[in-house]
């Protein structure tokens, strides 16, 4: 399938390519899940050097999960393309942007394959070539499927935006379940968890999703000295899953267990009782 016939683009030379990628904080997939107006700002940034100096932007995002598989994140157009450099963005370090109508129910949706050097512009008639459509999903992509119980761990940019699209295939499987929880931060400090009572993981998760400490006093703590930064990159891994009928007593108990097992409750960790 050809793209430029897919995005009925018939000039070429009027188009760069914003190949958006890890950035050293975020990635630009995540950034496209939790905040469509941040991910539009990737999209007007203009860093050092004039570099959209064209009027248009088609915008892929770098979809990590898969390797050389790029994601359309649409088409924008350079509304001061032809100041050089814009007067706007040497004021704001920033392009005067526009999402425009083109391949606009394709964002989210059309994958893409290419392997493209590590700069972030590239012109596309000099690209198009190589880039193969690999796939178009039914529905803009809002994160991954849920896996299973024995499969579920994630990091804490992929909870956030299951939660924030209430996935219902993660909520179905986890609101209606009680178990044990890991969390582990980038420093490599643990935390173990659990959800009992009335209370499913669901709803456990979808607090550190919302407010990033869970209420948990030490990750309180970390959250005023550094933000949320602290759990930005943080991984979360359901350990053991139990039906709601199960006593809680199991649930603190097993719970007990995996805190002495990864020594949760050590100097460096993060329980406290």
């Amino acid at each position: 399938m050809n793209l430029l016939h897919l995005l009925n683009i018939t000039t070429p030379y009027d188009y760069k390519i914003h190949a958006a990628r890890w950035n050293g904080a975020n990635q630009p997939l995540d950034v496209f899940l939790r905040d469509k107006k941040e991910w539009h700002d990737w999209n007007r940034y203009f860093g050092k050097t004039h570099l959209f100096n064209r009027p248009y932007i088609l915008s892929l995002m770098d979809f990590y999960p898969e390797r050389n598989i790029w994601m359309f994140g649409g088409i924008y157009k350079v509304n001061n393309y032809a100041i050089s450099p814009p007067i706007t963005a040497q004021e704001s370090h920033a392009y005067d942007t526009s999402l425009t109508e083109i391949g606009e129910s394709l964002i989210g949706r059309l994958k893409v394959e290419i392997n493209f050097s590590r700069r972030r512009d590239f012109k596309l008639e000099s690209q198009v070539e190589n880039m193969r459509v690999v796939e178009i999903l039914r529905n803009p992509y809002s994160g991954p499927t849920f896996p299973g119980y024995e499969h579920t761990s994630l990091i804490f940019s992929d909870l956030t935006s299951i939660v924030k699209n209430d996935r219902q295939d993660w909520k179905t499987a986890l609101q209606h379940i009680k178990g044990i929880y890991l969390i582990t931060l980038k420093s490599g400090q643990h935390y173990i968890g659990s959800a009992y009572g009335n209370v499913g993981i669901w709803s456990r998760w979808s607090n550190y999703a919302k407010n990033g400490h869970g209420g948990n006093k030490e990750m309180m703590s970390l959250a005023r000295n550094t933000g949320k930064n602290f759990i930005s990159n943080a991984r979360f891994t359901l350990i053991e899953a139990w039906p709601m009928s199960t006593e809680d007593c199991l649930i603190l108990a097993r719970e007990n267990y995996w805190k002495t097992a990864l020594s949760s409750r050590d100097h460096d960790g993060l329980n406290i009782n």
